[in-house]
């Protein structure tokens, strides 16, 4: 049996859930777990065999498949986050896997699965009702085929794993419990919630002209900078932990990123931002008094201590209004101090 370390070796996202699904259903520690899930499937406890990316032919590859060979149940899992179905020979994803369990099962109830999360539950309802409803076609074997349509959903199931873990007093399938359900929420749950402040803030027009004209003085800077830096890229940014609006260029051996960050704003009390990359020159270079000047802001959503970034905000005058000619002043006069570095 392989390990949690050689299962999720080299996976990510959608297929490294589904490996610590696969190894949580194949562990003799997890059996309750294991049982747990199929329980919120199957209305019973039954021990099946369980195989993760099996292939059933040319076009078809689950997930996860599970099978009693006394009983001949078969159970299907498709786990599905933000991706959407595939089609293959003008084949729906689903009506490919409904196919293949009235293909390949004989005796026993199948079970077609989509594990997703709530936010997708409309939409798979919907492309399950287009393309499974009237699927069977002429093929009578296909249509007296004893398959099941099942939705589950991960909240519902770590949910159920992490309370029967508790009432355990299991730590070690609480640990894990509690870690992939960390890995789903940062991932794809992502729930925020608008508080009264937010609510408030947002009925005033006002805060979207000052986020304009943010927006418009990162932009003016950017065009002024042209002629003095070697490259300039990546004018809007919406990576993950990293909301900007901003630009990346190199200047005097450094390389920077200038613009609008919203948690380096929230953490120095400045909208615009200087980050230096570390690279050998900055490494060397960034000590002392110029050192204490850049300020470590930690990524938002991540507490990884390598998530860091070493940002220098401007020196604006915040009280009262300034205009863009101000800001390329206050970056141009941190970039020469940077060059006047030996």
């Amino acid at each position: 049996m392989k390990s949690i370390f050689e299962r999720v070796e080299r996976r990510s996202s959608e297929d490294l859930t589904t490996e610590v699904l696969g190894y949580i259903c194949t562990d003799p520690h997890f059996k309750k777990e294991k049982l747990t899930f199929l329980d919120m499937i199957l209305d019973a406890e039954e021990d099946m065999y369980v195989a993760t990316q099996h292939r059933g032919g040319s076009s078809v590859r689950f997930d996860l498949l599970l099978r009693n060979p006394t009983t001949g149940t078969t159970v299907v899992v498709e786990n599905k986050f933000n991706a959407p179905f595939t089609y293959s020979g003008g084949k729906h994803q689903l009506l490919r896997y409904k196919e293949w369990l009235a293909d390949n099962t004989e005796g026993g109830i199948s079970f077609l699965v989509v594990l997703t999360v709530r936010y997708r539950e409309l939409d798979i309802r919907e492309e399950i009702h287009e393309h499974l409803s009237d699927s069977s076609g002429p093929d009578s074997s296909r249509s007296n085929a004893k398959i099941k349509v099942v939705i589950l959903f991960w909240e519902d199931l770590l949910e159920r794993w992490s309370s029967d873990a508790a009432k355990r007093g299991d730590q070690i399938s609480g640990y894990l419990v509690q870690e992939l359900r960390r890995y789903i929420d940062s991932y794809y749950l992502m729930t925020v919630n608008l508080t009264e402040a937010d609510v408030n803030i947002l009925q005033d027009p006002s805060g979207a002209d000052a986020l304009i004209h943010v927006f418009k003085t990162v932009e003016t800077v950017r065009s002024n900078m042209l002629g003095i830096t070697k490259t300039i890229d990546s004018k809007v940014s919406f990576e993950e932990y990293f909301w900007s609006y901003g630009f990346n260029f190199q200047i005097h051996g450094f390389s920077f990123w200038f613009g609008f960050w919203p948690k380096a704003w929230k953490d120095l009390g400045h909208p615009f931002v200087l980050q230096v990359h570390l690279n050998r020159r900055a490494k060397g270079l960034l000590v002392g008094e110029v050192a204490s000047k850049f300020k470590k802001v930690q990524y938002d959503g991540t507490e990884d201590p390598g998530d860091i970034s070493y940002c220098r905000p401007l020196e604006l005058p915040m009280t009262q209004p300034f205009d863009t000619t101000t800001v390329s002043n206050a970056l141009r006069a941190i970039l020469n101090e940077m060059g006047s570095l030996k």
